[in-house]
């Protein structure tokens, strides 16, 4: 427990020795996913079957910070945020408001243990926006909406909504995951699965204990599920140019790309492009596809590449539309983060 000791105590230190910073409200771009970086070397864990059982617990016997700065990746400036108010508006960013409590508080409860664990290492960024703990911007970290964003977005439903959440905050936010009761887990989550979440180390090159494949079989009935992209071979052509700096593409365009691995969660791990091997996140990155789970082909009749896509985002950790399922089918909190996270520790620290 000394592990997480030391990152909170360093977390509130550094709180209390910046100066000052008024609160900024400017619009934010909307989440995509969130919990993709800063994932810490581990032990190769085999994965674990998957379960509801909840997360043991412990408790820390310390405070969280007075509050966190939030980079403001439209304006680059620095929110002073409490962690009350980070987490409802986190959940906000994440979850649509018709969400069950339960999903709500196990989404608050893995977001703020994913951004401790990003505010451990400062960000780099120069000027005004260094003093920044963890950005807004969920293709770097995770989404947060302001009170006035969260008025917007609810327009005459904002205090009921507000409430809700604050509600939710009110129990989760003296909650932490953990690996092992002292080492805080980067508690990764996307929007669904391909039925089974991914374990870190198909998609981020280590393996992170907790972080394993879990049953995620509700997530099949999400409209995110199945997605097509299509590709026309004069695009594809360029891509391929650019990314492989090649002047030309050798071969029919059936053979340009072809799937040889794929793991039990249904993530490529390598495809043939040009004869070189890539994995599925890379691939992803280069045609902006829902998730590294898909297929391809060439279509002749169309001139065009077609992605079949199967869940949405990394696949790493909690699905949330998962987690709204479980919610919905009597679940609690600490259910739904025992299922998606095994192994896991919850420890209750105080504000």
């Amino acid at each position: 427990m000394k592990k997480l000791l030391f990152c909170l105590l360093a977390l509130a230190l550094a709180a209390a020795l910046l100066p000052a910073l008024p609160l900024l409200f400017t619009p934010a771009d909307m989440p995509q996913e969130a919990g993709t970086s800063s994932l810490l070397p581990a032990e190769e864990k085999t994965p674990a079957a998957s379960t509801s059982q909840p997360p043991e617990r412990q408790a820390a016997g310390t405070a969280l910070p007075a509050y966190y700065r939030i980079l403001e990746t439209s304006s680059q400036r620095v929110l002073r945020v409490e962690p009350m108010e980070y987490l409802m508006g986190v959940a906000a960013a994440e979850l649509p408001a018709s969400a069950p409590e339960a999903a709500k508080i196990a989404q608050m409860v893995a977001a703020h243990s994913y951004a401790l664990t990003v505010m451990a290492a400062p960000l780099k960024n120069g000027g005004a926006a260094s003093e920044a703990q963890i950005s807004n911007d969920p293709a770097r970290h995770q989404g947060y909406l302001t009170p006035e964003q969260r008025k917007a977005l609810y327009g005459d439903g904002f205090d009921e909504a507000e409430a809700a959440l604050r509600a939710a905050a009110e129990q989760a936010v003296c909650w932490l995951l953990t690996t092992d009761g002292e080492t805080l887990l980067p508690a990764a989550y996307h929007s669904c699965s391909a039925g089974q979440t991914e374990d870190a180390k198909n998609v981020w090159g280590q393996s992170v204990p907790c972080l394993v494949p879990a049953d995620s079989a509700a997530d099949k009935s999400a409209p995110q599920y199945s997605q097509q992209k299509t590709v026309p071979r004069p695009e594809m052509e360029a891509i391929l140019k650019e990314k492989l700096a090649v002047k030309e593409l050798p071969g029919s365009p059936e053979s340009w790309i072809s799937i040889e691995e794929v793991s039990p969660s249904g993530t490529v791990l390598k495809a043939s492009v040009l004869g070189t091997g890539y994995t599925g996140v890379e691939l992803r990155r280069w045609f902006s596809l829902a998730s590294a789970c898909f297929s391809v082909h060439y279509d002749s009749a169309a001139d065009a590449f077609i992605f079949d896509t199967k869940g949405s985002g990394h696949g790493v950790g909690m699905s949330q539309y998962g987690a709204e399922k479980l919610a919905e089918s009597g679940k609690n909190w600490q259910e739904i983060l025992g299922h998606y996270y095994p192994g896991a520790v919850l420890v209750e620290v105080g504000q």
